[in-house]
């Protein structure tokens, strides 16, 4: 949006004020708490693909599907598969914490991804149009496709009995130890770290120089 009503828009707009805010040490009405919350919440946005994708099917918001999630039901949209769907068949069941991707994303944050953890992924930190293509990019590639390639239609909403079936085929390939979902997560994840790292440390040292 060239008014910057956009999850890129709103990041700068936060960051800007929890900045401020921090640097005369005030919270009026909350402000900084809210843009604190806000700037954690919208980096996490900002790295599920779908959340920057097509506007004609709204990230996928009107891709009816079917994809099974335990305890959960299965007649869910593309988006929410990505939001949720995903996440809680790698947990087993919603809150199972101990299933979580973290110690796999801590492993290849050492391994496999260690030279984008440390370059690439933090190479013009504030260039949040930027972020909006690279997710675009992963949602072209993975979350609108099959895992052989093929094109998940983009048509609007189905009756649930004409749903389009997600198989588990699709969950090994995105969800998998050290693919595209938990790619995202970890960029995400080095990402906020090195913003709010941005505005407190800076602001810091400011305050230490007067």
């Amino acid at each position: 949006s060239p008014l910057g009503y956009c999850v890129s828009g709103a990041i700068a707009n936060y960051t800007s004020i929890l900045k401020a805010n921090w640097a005369k040490g005030t919270n009026p009405n909350n402000e900084t708490s809210d843009a604190l919350k806000f700037v954690i919440h919208f980096v996490g946005d900002i790295h599920q693909p779908l959340h920057t994708a097509l506007a004609r099917d709204r990230g996928g918001a009107i891709i009816d599907v079917k994809y099974w999630v335990p305890g959960q039901g299965e007649y869910w949209n593309l988006h929410k598969v990505w939001d949720f769907g995903i996440l809680v068949n790698r947990e087993g069941v919603e809150g199972n914490y101990s299933g979580t991707v973290e110690p796999e994303i801590y492993h290849f944050l050492s391994t496999k991804w260690k030279d984008e953890a440390a370059g690439a992924w933090l190479e013009n930190p504030t260039d949040y149009n930027a972020w909006v293509q690279e997710g675009l990019d992963l949602a072209v590639k993975y979350a609108y496709r099959f895992a052989n390639g093929t094109q998940i239609p983009h048509e609007a909403h189905r009756p649930k009995n004409d749903s389009l079936l997600i198989p588990r085929s699709y969950y090994d390939a995105y969800m998998c130890p050290g693919c595209v979902a938990e790619y995202a997560l970890a960029k995400g994840g080095i990402r906020l770290a090195n913003t709010l790292n941005l505005i407190f440390e800076e602001e810091e040292g400011a305050m230490m120089v007067q």
